[in-house]
């Protein structure tokens, strides 16, 4: 009786063959993880949960080779990383470990974008109350300096306000005209932003009483342009 069973799994299992997704033969596309992999496969490529190593290592999602989903990577120094990948980058939400001798680890928490770190929220900026304003649009000039510019329009173009005011947390630099603020030597991230001014209708009929409130956690040289 032994033997019969013993022969139907081994017919069963050269019927069906190995789970096709379980291959020796699979690569892992980062020349930091290249040498050995042991995991799931397809077409000859690691894809889904694996183990990756090489002068780095890496245990959890792939996706056509690389690290792409929630895994962690840990350096050759002792350094690492848990969270969310794409393409073999750190993207998404996560959490950075770095070793240090004698002292307890230095974490960074927050989120990634294509290996960067932009900051502890999902969003580099957030609007609040808006008053009396069409729209707003946020751009990242550069790294540097830690300043943000606050440019008011109409239709695309500048327009005069008046009695223009604005405050912030940890009380930054603060300098204005009719069309233009600026907050400067920015500590970021900048929050409880308000700005607060009057400005003409659109047939200059009557005043409009203007406010926007915002916060930026990212860094750097921004321009924000206020639609009216």
């Amino acid at each position: 009786m032994n033997t019969f069973f013993t022969l139907l799994f081994a017919g069963l299992f050269l019927f069906l063959g190995p789970d096709p997704t379980i291959q020796k033969d699979c690569e892992v596309l980062m020349e930091t993880l290249a040498l050995e992999y042991d995991g799931e496969c397809k077409k000859g490529l690691a894809h889904g949960i694996g183990k990756a190593l090489g002068s780095h290592t890496y245990e959890g999602s792939f996706k056509k080779g690389y690290p792409d989903g929630v895994g962690t990577y840990t350096w050759s120094n002792g350094n690492l990383y848990k969270g969310e990948f794409k393409n073999g980058l750190k993207d998404g939400k996560g959490e950075l470990y770095i070793r240090k001798l004698g002292v307890p680890d230095s974490i960074v928490t927050g989120y990634w974008d294509k290996d960067k770190y932009v900051g502890e929220y999902v969003s580099s900026y957030t609007v609040g109350q808006k008053r009396n304003i069409l729209r707003t649009r946020f751009v990242h000039m550069a790294d540097t300096p830690n300043q943000v510019e606050i440019l008011i329009q109409r239709n695309g173009l500048p327009i005069g306000v008046s009695q223009l005011q604005a405050s912030a947390d940890k009380s930054p630099m603060f300098e204005s005209s009719q069309t233009i603020v600026a907050f400067t030597k920015v500590v970021y991230p900048l929050t409880n932003a308000t700005i607060n001014f009057y400005a003409p209708s659109a047939f200059n009929s009557y005043q409009l009483d203007c406010e926007l409130n915002f916060e930026i956690y990212r860094e750097g040289h921004w321009r924000i342009f206020i639609q009216i």
